[in-house]
């Protein structure tokens, strides 16, 4: 759901030409793992590749005890960036458990942006670790042109809210404001702003209510979607829409039925879609 608001965000604002790049940080960990570096000389390796700096990479190797496998995964790095088909190739890389699970789920990550229809804004860099080590999952970055660095950067930070009194997970993203305006600007690009209107989904609704949000922002709709646990009732979700003052809210039922509710009039509605939309 983040990497598709990036991906529709991004649209919003008007930009076509654009790739939203997905590493999984237990990757480049994994591979640190199984090369039993120590601790001063990780951050130092971590550091060249996030410079791109792969010479400096291997003159390191040069100078430790490591076996030609974990070389062979180092050297492949740079090769480890594109489509969907190098997370085949990084699969049999992966030196550890960990790693392999890390591929794993970039795999399915992408089988759900598919159905979100953004995948050809989807590129993958196994290499990406990020510049903050509070990164636990996936890592992602968006590019342009007509600006020197990325637009975009986010990723999973589970532990980062438990230094502040709060053990949750979290997933999110900054969109870099000077980046994004000067990309804007260069390529003569204006901004217009709209509300949101609230979709309501439940496990077994997912796919539909992806289908419906694609729908409604192709005709120029802003969209939130929001998954409900099987506690959670529609008040929540009301008060939810009327704090950030969303204009409508679709809450979708297992039996295929709608409750329409318009924030603006008070109206509310129940349409029935049929019970095949759910798992169409």
């Amino acid at each position: 759901e983040m990497l598709a608001m990036v991906v529709d965000g991004l649209k919003r604002a008007g930009l076509t030409e654009f790739q939203v790049n997905i590493g999984h940080v237990n990757f480049i960990r994994g591979l640190m793992e199984a090369a039993g570096f120590t601790e001063e000389i990780t951050e130092e390796i971590f550091t060249l590749i996030n410079n791109r700096n792969y010479f400096g990479v291997e003159e390191i190797l040069d100078r430790q005890e490591v076996s030609d496998e974990i070389k062979e995964v180092f050297s492949a790095l740079p090769e480890l960036m594109g489509g969907a088909e190098v997370l085949t190739e990084a699969a049999r890389l992966a030196p550890t458990a960990g790693a392999k699970a890390a591929i794993t789920r970039l795999l399915k990550i992408y089988q759900v942006l598919i159905h979100y229809g953004v995948e050809k804004h989807i590129t993958f860099d196994l290499s990406m670790s990020g510049s903050y080590m509070y990164y636990t999952g996936i890592i992602f970055r968006a590019y342009t042109y007509g600006t020197g660095d990325a637009v975009v950067r986010g990723g999973r930070y589970d532990h980062l809210l438990e230094k502040f009194g709060k053990r949750t997970p979290s997933i999110g993203f900054a969109m870099i404001v000077d980046e994004l305006t000067s990309a804007l600007s260069r390529q003569k690009i204006t901004i217009e702003t709209k509300h949101s209107n609230l979709i309501i989904y439940t496990e077994k609704t997912l796919k539909w209510a992806v289908s419906l949000a694609r729908e409604f922002r192709e005709k120029g709709r802003c969209i939130e979607l929001i998954k409900r646990g099987p506690s959670e009732d529609k008040e929540k979700f009301r008060e939810y829409g009327k704090r950030t003052q969303a204009v409508s809210m679709l809450y979708l039922q297992e039996d295929g039925m709608v409750e329409l509710l318009n924030f603006r009039t008070g109206k509310e509605k129940t349409v029935d879609y049929g019970k095949e939309r759910v798992t169409e």
